[in-house]
């Protein structure tokens, strides 16, 4: 059972609540690890989730580069197969109107074919990052988020080059906490900012593929587009 207050981690209701698994329990193939993260969450928070977590899910699982991952490929089926439903109606035509045909050079640039690609939204997969950043606070605290506190996260590969010398100051600076792993799926560092016990440092990372760099800070700091 989740170990903070039995108070709704996102809007404080304590009210119809359920688990809230910190990431999304679809990422982990069966039989799941049996340290999976969960926190509470109120149904109606949960309930509006889950058009994200799948896009999440889907889009992760079935990138190129996390073929190197055991768990990725079986995920990635089964995210398939769970959009083909008709209770998903829409999902896979939207996804499959972003695939497109892109060139594929060696580090050399040499041509050597062409592979399918999609686009991205970072927008979505920072809106479920940031409720791994505001999940993990929690749990790690065993306390909530203080009020006018907000959680927000962003893909590294989001980061634009003028950006680079804070963000490897940042990763700098929280890459140095010893890591924690669900399984090989999901690994994380985090990091409390000295003097401030509401604000923290998240590092984690997807199918050993994609990572993510959240954090909690006061609402009125928060210059990122995507928080919780």
């Amino acid at each position: 059972m989740a170990a903070v207050p039995k108070t709704c981690v996102y809007c404080g209701s304590v009210a119809d609540l359920t688990r809230d698994h910190i990431p999304p329990k679809s990422l982990f193939n069966k039989p799941r690890p049996a340290n999976l993260i969960t926190v509470w969450a109120c149904g109606s928070c949960n309930k509006t989730f889950k058009n994200d977590d799948d896009y999440f899910w889907l889009t992760l699982a079935s990138r190129a580069e996390a073929a190197r991952n055991s768990e990725a490929g079986g995920a990635a089926l089964r995210a398939i197969k769970h959009l083909a439903r008709p209770q998903a109606a829409g999902f896979p035509s939207a996804f499959l109107a972003t695939v497109q045909p892109v060139e594929v050079k060696t580090a050399s640039g040499l041509y050597i074919g062409n592979r399918l690609a999609y686009d991205v939204s970072f927008a979505r997969l920072n809106r479920v990052a940031a409720r791994i950043t505001r999940g993990l606070f929690c749990y790690v605290h065993r306390a909530l988020l203080a009020p006018g506190y907000v959680a927000t996260a962003r893909a590294l590969e989001g980061f634009t080059p003028e950006a680079d010398t804070d963000l490897q100051q940042l990763l700098a600076f929280v890459g140095a906490e010893h890591p924690h792993s669900v399984g090989s799926v999901f690994s994380y560092r985090f990091k409390p900012i000295p003097d401030n016990p509401e604000s923290a440092l998240v590092l984690f990372e997807v199918y050993q593929t994609t990572a993510f760099l959240g954090l909690t800070i006061k609402g009125a700091d928060n210059v990122w587009t995507e928080w919780i």
